[in-house]
This record gives structure tokens, sequence and C-alpha cells, in this order.
């Protein structure tokens, strides 16, 4: 579980969306993470299969809790590199505490709500060709999408 700021005590895990025995790509999104203040998409650490998830959804997990593994292509649970087989990533992102929730915002690519980003996905809208949107700090929102969709 990444820290999202200075005086997060916990995340809870809104909604996975790749589920154990899927094939996840480095940086393709796994799981939206709530907490206090914001809701942000976990993304993989690695190429590989998810092997399996330590944490159910709606379940709240401490800074720096696992919250999966992830394996190389073929990987099993409970192979070692010490025992031969291929090494399993836990998928812990490490994140710097920012000094202010907003210097999130400054670091992603593009600040969107995970329903504004599927909603872009399934309506062919580019998020970088909606601009600035309507959310705190030009975040996009899901009425920011329909308004692109609409021309």
């Amino acid at each position: 579980m990444p820290r999202l700021s200075d005086t997060m005590t916990e995340g809870v895990v809104e909604k996975w969306l790749k589920a154990e025995g899927d094939v996840v790509a480095r940086g393709e999104p796994i799981a939206e993470i709530e907490t206090d203040k914001v809701t942000v998409e976990l993304e993989a650490p690695a190429d590989g299969r998810l092997l399996r998830l330590l944490a159910a959804e709606g379940d709240e997990v401490a800074p720096g809790g696992v919250l999966a593994l992830v394996g190389p292509e073929g990987a099993e649970l409970g192979e070692t590199p010490d025992a031969g087989g291929p090494p399993v990533i836990e998928v812990r992102p490490v994140v710097a505490a920012p000094a202010r929730p907003t210097e999130i915002v400054a670091r992603s690519r593009v600040c969107a709500t995970p329903l504004a980003r599927r909603l872009a996905a399934a309506t062919g809208v580019g998020l970088a060709s909606v601009g600035a949107g309507s959310g705190p700090n030009g975040r996009i929102l899901r009425h920011d999408v329909e308004r692109a969709a609409r021309g």
C-alpha cells in the first residue's frame, strides 16, 4: 500500500481491476485504492502474472502493506530463487510521502479519476485532448470526458 499523504493511516482496496492468474504489464492499473482524500489506481510493478491477491475488495491496509504477488510467466507460489524457481515480486509500491497531497497531482501524467479514465477508454476520447479538468488542481472528471466526447 503506497503512502499517499503524511496523515494517511490506511487505504482501502476499492476495486481490483485484475484477477488472480491474469497477465499484467508493468505500469498497467491493477487496483483502485481509496484514502480519506483521494482514489488512485495502483500500477503493476513488473511484467508477469498476478499470482495472489492478499487483500480483498473493501480491506483496509496500512501503508507499506503487501497487496498482491506478481511473478513471471510460469511462476508458482512457493518457488524461491534459492530453490531454482523464478522470483516473485510483492506489489508494495514505494511512494515517498509528499509534503502536500497536491504534489501527487503534479507528478502524474494525466490527472483523472478512475471513472473518467474508464469512460475515456470506452468512448475513445484521449485524456490529453480533454485539457485541464474541472476538478481540484485540474483533475479530469467524468463530465469533462462526456463534454469532450460530445465535441
